[in-house]
């Protein structure tokens, strides 16, 4: 199998990225540096094999975005809502996962996300038999992981999709991270303001903002005139005012 050698001299922790430049693309699975010389294990024909097909760094988009939140009291099952958005040209496969499984229920746990869909995950909070303190810091959180469900796993179920081998960045498995949050239970959401609120108080603050123009040209002319009484010419060549 043909070797290719790096350059003598790069540091070790820089070889990967010198591999990246030079063909400018993702290793493909299997390939690696060999840890007793700097050369590249897989000859170059198998790297130009592999499609350099750049995406985004989420392949879905979430609403809400990094917190769940459940408000109290938590002696019954307490329901949140999490929108998974597929923003891309191709179908995405989704799963989300928590680190606890026990506390919450999640309806779907996994499936299918066709281009521009927008789909409504269910998570339910299981009831407690008591009641955390006021100040509880839940450490709960959820994890939402996608991958992009390309031509070639098109006919491939859920499971197989997940199981299958990395071949390339396009079928690289993405991972968005949230965490909970408990509010207490006289917790408020801020009410949106409606288009003619919104209207209203743009209009009263270019009024306040013309307001503070004519105070202030009224205010600069007596201010000059202060300057001018107490502000002498500074007399360089005598060294004082």
């Amino acid at each position: 199998m043909p070797q290719v050698r790096l350059s003598e001299g790069i540091p070790r922790a820089c070889m990967k990225v010198s591999v990246l430049a030079l063909f400018d693309c993702p290793l493909p699975q299997g390939t690696f540096l060999d840890s007793q010389s700097p050369t590249l294990s897989n000859p170059i024909p198998h790297l130009q094999q592999t499609p350099c097909t750049h995406r985004f760094a989420m392949s879905v988009i979430l609403h809400p975005t990094d917190v769940l939140t459940f408000q109290r009291p938590f002696n019954e099952v307490i329901t949140q809502r999490l929108i998974l958005t597929n923003h891309n040209a191709e179908p995405v496969a989704f799963k989300v996962k928590t680190s606890a499984p026990l506390k919450y229920l999640v309806r779907p746990n996994k499936g299918r996300a066709e281009p521009g869909e927008s789909l409504e995950i269910s998570i339910f909070l299981q009831p407690m038999r008591t009641e955390p303190p006021p100040d509880y810091i839940c450490p709960d959180k959820f994890l939402i992981q996608s991958t992009f469900i390309t031509a070639d796993r098109e006919k491939l179920s859920l499971t197989d999709i997940w199981n299958a081998p990395v071949m390339s960045v396009i079928h690289e498995i993405h991972g968005q991270k949230l965490r909970v949050t408990y509010l207490p239970s006289d917790y408020t959401p801020p009410q949106k303001m409606t288009y003619s609120e919104l209207e209203s108080k743009y209009k009263d603050a270019l009024l306040e903002i013309e307001r503070l123009k004519t105070l202030l040209e009224v205010a600069k002319p007596a201010d000059e005139k202060v300057r001018a009484v107490f502000i002498r010419p500074w007399t360089g060549a005598q060294g004082h005012y």
